[in-house]
């Protein structure tokens, strides 16, 4: 989900360095950095199985010319798969500035 919306995005982006950055983290080698980690009670990695019920947190963790960009999703597990908890999160700068104001 997280390349699809890198991409999807590529072409508002205002600057050669977000191309690049978006360039870059759109092959999954460049972003070694990631985790999936439980949000409940649970304050460590989940389990192999996850229970429904469960939430946890998507986090890819990238870097681009020394610069470290984070963004986290969380998902509530559900007997049929996972239900995105986070939706309408503020990822572009605008997006996050607005929220601020």
């Amino acid at each position: 989900m997280w390349r699809t919306e890198l991409l999807r995005r590529r072409a508002a982006a205002k600057s050669a360095f977000a191309q690049h950055a978006i360039d870059s983290w759109s092959k999954r080698e460049n972003v070694p950095f990631w985790q999936i980690h439980a949000t409940n009670l649970v304050a460590a990695r989940p389990p192999a199985t996850l229970p429904a019920g469960m939430t946890v947190n998507f986090e890819p963790i990238a870097s681009v010319d020394g610069q470290g960009f984070f963004l986290e999703d969380m998902y509530l597990i559900t007997q049929d798969g996972a239900e995105l908890l986070t939706p309408g999160v503020s990822y572009t700068a605008e997006q996050i500035e607005t929220a601020m104001r």
